[in-house]
This record gives C-alpha cells, structure tokens and sequence, in this order.
C-alpha cells in the first residue's frame, strides 16, 4: 500500500469565475509518513523509557545544562517532572557535589571516552551509592560538547559487599583461633596443671600467641603449675628463649609456677651459650618428670 499527497491546482478559469482547467499532482509520501511514524514512536518510547527506566538517565549540553533527564532522577533530587530541563547540577546538588560532578564531565568531553566510577549521592532516605557510565554524545541537532551519564543504584551491592567482607574477616579471625589453638594446645591434665606441648619453629607472631595462650589459660583453669614441654622445637634461639622467660614471669604473676621440660643437650648448650637467665624456671629432662613434679606440688 502506498500513500500519495494529491494537490490541486486551478490552471485556467473561464469568464465567470469557475475552473476550466485544473493541475492535478500526486506525489508519493510513503516513506516520508514512514519515517515521521517512526520519530513519534521513537519519541513516544524514549519518554516512556525516561519515565519508566529504574536507572538514572541524564544528557547535558556543552555547558552542563541539562537535555534529558529521566523521572527517576528527577526523584531522587525531588524535581518536578521537567523542571530539571535546562538547569545544571548547581541547581539540584551541595557545591562541593556539583562541582566533582562538572569536573568529569570536562573529562569525558575533553577525553572523548567514556568514564566510568562509583558516585555517592545525596539521598532524602540517606546517601546512596551508584555505578555511573558518562559518555560524549554527538549527531544531528545535538549541541557541541553534549554529554549523556547512566548511574545504576548499587546501594543494596555495596552493602551486601561489606558484609561479606566482614563475615570474611571473622572467619579468618576464627580460622586463626583454631589454628593457634592447634598449633599451641594447652591441655589440663589434674586440677591446677596444665600441659603445653610446643613443635617446630617459632617466629615473634607464634611467639606472643603462645604466651596469650598460656596465660589465658592459667587464668581460666586457675592452673597453679604449668608445664611447657619443647621436645618437639627444633632449636632454639635468644627470641624463643626470651619468649620462655617472658611465659614464666607472666605466668608468675597470676600465681602460677612454669616447669620447662624436654630440653635437648643442644638447646641446653645454646641456651648457655646465650647466657639466658631462666631463674623463675623449673626444669626437667621429660615430661612424664615434669607431669611427676607436677602432681607432687599440688
């Protein structure tokens, strides 16, 4: 089906006034009425798209006057439908909001690409944060310098974010509990003595671990005694001997008396060597002699 624009045009006309010839010319419109359906619906579904869309959507001209905004953000800054038309971020946002807001856009302008970040924004129910794209915009009847944003709420993303992020951070906290517990166990074997086999290498952060779990649990068990057995420490040096020190001075404190057990010749000789003063200290070569001592001062 085509569509013609007929046009009449009277040629001649006779002694009385009436047409006696007629220029008749048809012209086919089709396309053209085509075309003109199509920018009304593309009007049609642009303003429904402004009106409707759950993002923010925003074109400004060269000199950050708003071209387009869409009903959301109109809301979020409590504008009346199409009042921000025409006006610039200085109208709606805090100074120091609109002028980060003016500064990128003269980056994405002079950039000519897009940019994109994480916006805080001004909110009545409460600052919001949202993914923002800014792009260039340029064509047919759009003024030089244009601009076009798109900023999606991602409030609700960044909360779930940090909770995770804190979830994550307890359960390493309590992953390095276990661990430590583990790695430093504290056993009570009667009333009032407490065992702690120790294995392997030391550094500073086990080191202190190892005087917290003690102490903490010469406190919880009301230990009088407590044995510290290195048979399993590989060797030892002037910090884990200090560390051991340190333990039996503090356990001291709370009342309770430190029994060292398992020392190898080599760590006796180092530790002579070292000249470290473990007064405070009482030793025994096994365990099962320190659990025997033990028993014999409850």
């Amino acid at each position: 089906e085509r569509l013609f624009a007929v046009r009449a045009e009277v040629f001649t006309r006779g002694e009385d006034g009436a047409a006696r010839e007629i220029f008749l010319s048809a012209e086919d419109v089709t396309e053209r009425r085509r075309r003109e359906r199509r920018l009304l619906r593309s009007e049609a579904l642009l303003a429904a798209f402004c009106e409707r869309a759950p993002v923010l959507l925003y074109a400004k001209d060269g000199d950050g006057a708003f071209l387009l905004v869409s009903r959301s953000l109109e809301e979020v800054v409590g504008a009346a439908p199409g009042s921000m038309v025409g006006k610039t971020d200085k109208d709606f946002f805090p100074p120091e909001v609109a002028a980060i807001y003016n500064d990128v856009d003269a980056l994405v302008r002079s950039s000519g690409t897009p940019f994109e970040a994480e916006d805080p924004v001004p909110h009545p129910g409460g600052e919001k944060t949202y993914f923002t794209i800014k792009f260039p915009v340029s064509g047919e009847g759009i003024p030089e310098g244009s601009m076009a944003g798109v900023s999606l709420d991602i409030t609700r993303v960044k909360e779930a974010e940090r909770e995770r992020e804190a979830a994550r951070d307890e359960l390493i906290v309590a992953q390095q509990d276990t661990i430590r517990e583990l790695v430093t166990p504290l056993l009570p074997i009667a009333e009032g003595v407490l065992v702690m086999p120790l294995i392997g290498f030391f550094d500073s952060a086990r080191a202190g671990g190892i005087i917290e779990t003690l102490l903490q649990g010469v406190e919880r068990h009301a230990a009088r005694i407590a044995i510290i057995d290195i048979t399993g420490v590989k060797a030892v040096d002037e910090r884990v001997a200090e560390m051991l020190v340190q333990a039996a001075r503090a356990a001291g404190l709370l009342g309770a008396e430190v029994v060292l057990t398992g020392i190898q010749p080599a760590i006796a000789r180092t530790m002579i060597e070292l000249d470290i003063d473990l007064r405070g200290l009482v030793t025994e070569g096994t365990l099962q002699g320190g659990i025997a001592y033990a028993l014999k001062r409850r």
